[in-house]
């Protein structure tokens, strides 16, 4: 047989509504937080974009001291000061020095190709560009690890 809900019922209805609506409340305010910090994380990076390369009609503008940042794009990140030099192979050398990294000191024999330099390896991709400002930048490709530098002429 049928019967009607008693007071009992309408309350435990009532308490499944309320806890039920907040779950609902909170869902929707992390929502609309986690799409702001979405949306100013990314006009924060465009805004970091840098500038565009120039092509450089020989090698000798990228020798010398450069000091700079890296960055690592899984996280960390620290100061980068190195050291671009000829070798009589037509290659130049990059002695590198970096803060807050596993591989604190190393050096790479990079070719002058399309106006940059470049290094490849089985476990190690560099490309080095003057951006329009005279900077030097840099990406590279470390076994999966991806990152950039950013550095000045000291």
């Amino acid at each position: 047989m049928w019967t009607l809900p008693t007071c009992v019922d309408k309350k435990r209805d009532l308490d499944y509504n309320v806890i039920g609506g907040a779950k609902m409340k909170r869902r929707r305010v992390f929502m609309v937080l986690f799409s702001t910090i979405l949306f100013f994380s990314s006009v924060i990076f465009a805004g970091c974009a840098t500038a565009p390369p120039v092509k450089q009609d020989s090698p000798k503008s990228f020798m010398g001291n450069w000091v700079g940042i890296w960055r690592d794009y899984s996280g960390p990140s620290g100061e980068v000061n190195t050291t671009i030099t000829p070798l009589p192979d037509s290659r130049l050398l990059i002695a590198v020095l970096l803060t807050n990294s596993r591989n604190s000191s190393w050096s790479i024999k990079a070719e002058f190709k399309d106006g940059g330099l470049v290094f490849n390896s089985s476990t190690l991709q560099m490309d080095f560009w003057i951006n329009k400002d005279g900077l030097l930048e840099a990406t590279y490709n470390y076994q999966g690890n991806k990152g950039s530098w950013l550095l000045k002429k000291n």
